[in-house]
């Protein structure tokens, strides 16, 4: 069975979904083995890769020092870097609204997978899974150095790596 992926979008009666299936299908793909081969095979929970329990108070308090640092960085930006000027790798990101439809109902869908799918599985994968990893293997600032890299990279958003890596450090912390 050859099936014309491109026409097949188009004319999907729902984008959205089609999108939202292939990121699942995708971080399902990218999830699996990682817990069949890392995780079973070496008895390692996932507490082990740094899946703890610490409260909902302490999650909002960590995301907003987060979130302060990476807005603290760009008003710095902001000041050192004339109006005029593009720096290569922090531009504008490509916008992914482009895979979803137009209406209402593909909005809400793009906003579940881009901005709670998306980051839980990001989170997983290489804060989770990768950092610590790394970080058994090797000093904790090469293991942080090294996944903050690794996540730039595979978002292949390269106008925007800079920004993406600063992200991944400030993630890192």
């Amino acid at each position: 069975i050859v099936i014309d992926a491109p026409r097949f979008f188009e004319t999907a009666p729902s984008r959205s979904l089609v999108t939202l299936l292939l990121f699942l299908l995708q971080s399902a793909a990218a999830i699996a083995p990682l817990d069949y081969f890392i995780l079973r095979k070496y008895a390692i929970t996932w507490g082990d890769v740094g899946f703890k329990k610490i409260g909902t108070r302490n999650t909002v308090l960590w995301a907003l020092r987060g979130i302060g640092v990476v807005i603290g960085l760009n008003i710095i930006f902001s000041f050192i870097v004339p109006p005029d000027k593009n720096i290569p790798g922090f531009g504008e990101q490509d916008s992914f609204l482009q895979f979803f439809g137009s209406t209402p109902f593909d909005l809400f869908i793009a906003i579940i997978v881009l901005v709670v799918l998306a980051p839980i599985i990001e989170e997983i994968m290489f804060r989770g899974v990768m950092l610590h990893t790394l970080a058994a293997r090797y000093e904790p600032w090469m293991a942080s150095v090294l996944t903050a890299v690794i996540f730039s990279v595979l978002h292949f958003q390269f106008n925007s790596i800079g920004i993406i890596l600063i992200l991944a450090f400030t993630l890192n912390w």
